[in-house]
């Protein structure tokens, strides 16, 4: 019997997840103006993606997240190649979102989370 998840097999070789940069960046968006509220709100995952992407500057989580979530995306980013899944983005044509955008759908989603609550 194999364990498909724990054997090591090239990037190539893996199909790429499929990843959807805007609630990412509106989380960190977010967590940047609220540092003091929010830890692991993103995965370090998520935020290397972002930074390989050019939506999101190392100097922006070193400044503004928790040195933790610093730390463990140092851990992802020291993985090697075949460890970390590949991706490719949910939109080809998906240009980084204004700031305007961005807070108008922080606040959408804030009132949709008051309703659920």
């Amino acid at each position: 019997m194999r364990d498909f998840a724990h054997e090591l097999m090239p990037n190539s070789s893996k199909a790429p997840e499929v990843f959807d940069p805007v609630p990412c960046l509106i989380a960190a968006d977010w967590h940047m103006r609220n540092p003091e509220k929010n830890r692991g709100l993103l995965s370090p995952k998520a935020l290397f993606r972002l930074i390989k992407m050019g939506w999101l500057a190392l100097d922006d989580i070193r400044r503004y997240f928790n040195p933790y979530e610093y730390i463990a995306l140092a851990h992802y980013n020291n993985k090697p190649d075949e460890k970390r899944y590949p991706f490719v983005v949910a939109s080809k044509n998906e240009s980084i979102p204004a700031h305007s955008q961005r807070v108008r759908s922080q606040r959408q989603a804030s009132c949709l989370s008051s309703f659920a609550s």
